[in-house]
């Protein structure tokens, strides 16, 4: 009897041990937290961006804003300057909103990158809700993206693989004289033919101008180490 306890004991304190091991040996998960911060190097941070940042030829004139939007945008109202927002969701107050069509209005630039945007912005700017694609209805599974850069004068020949399983957004439905600088694409069948969806625009606004991007994965390290993904971003 006492033999078979050890023996029991024995087993059981061999399978403990056996599963600290597995434990301390199976491999860290991956995040997909989208901070898109500059010091993050998971998939949906933004430190290659940042890092590639610095090797263009307008680095030097760059700088960081600590400051939050409304006090940056009345302090220099009499600056120009470009100023760009990304990350899942902006969420803009309309203090902050009504600054920034001020400031735009006046001859300064805006991009915002972001999966949704404020209400008193799109209603400004005449544009519908986005919406998000159905993974039903498009077939993730077996259906390939693509990002474009667009111009109807100039139409883009170069595609940048979108990955599918991530989540999209795309414009509805935008007014007439705003301009689709970006298309999803997205393969109907065998055959060439494509579905295109506006997933960036510029909108003028008084001397300056808007740019809306829907896709802010763009901006993350998960996209930009893809092939020259990068090209799409910096343009």
């Amino acid at each position: 009897m006492k033999k078979s306890r050890y023996i029991l004991i024995s087993i059981l304190v061999l399978l403990v041990t056996l599963g600290i091991l597995q434990e301390t040996l199976r491999s860290e998960p991956i995040s997909w937290y989208p901070s898109y911060a500059d010091f993050d190097d998971r998939p949906l941070g933004s430190e290659v961006f940042y890092d590639l940042l610095l090797t263009t030829d307008v680095a030097s004139d760059q700088k960081r804003i600590n400051e939050n939007p409304y006090q940056f945008f009345e302090a220099h109202q009499e600056e120009d300057a470009d100023l760009m927002f990304f990350n899942s969701y902006v969420n803009l107050t309309e203090q902050e909103v009504g600054s920034a069509l001020e400031w735009v209005k006046k001859g300064n630039n805006v991009l915002i990158a972001s999966k949704g945007f404020p209400e008193l912005l799109r209603d400004t700017l005449g544009l519908d809700n986005l919406v998000k694609y159905s993974y039903g209805r498009f077939d993730l599974e077996e259906k390939e993206y693509e990002l474009s850069w667009y111009h109807k004068d100039k139409p883009a020949d170069k595609r940048f693989k979108l990955w599918k399983d991530l989540d999209y957004m795309y414009f509805d439905s935008i007014p007439k004289d705003m301009e689709v600088i970006s298309r999803i694409e997205r393969s109907v069948d065998s055959t060439d033919k494509k579905q295109l969806y506006p997933n960036a625009v510029k909108a003028e606004f008084g001397k300056g101008s808007f740019y809306l991007v829907s896709t802010p994965v763009i901006f993350s390290n998960y996209f930009l180490v893809e092939d020259e993904n990068y090209q799409y971003t910096f343009q």
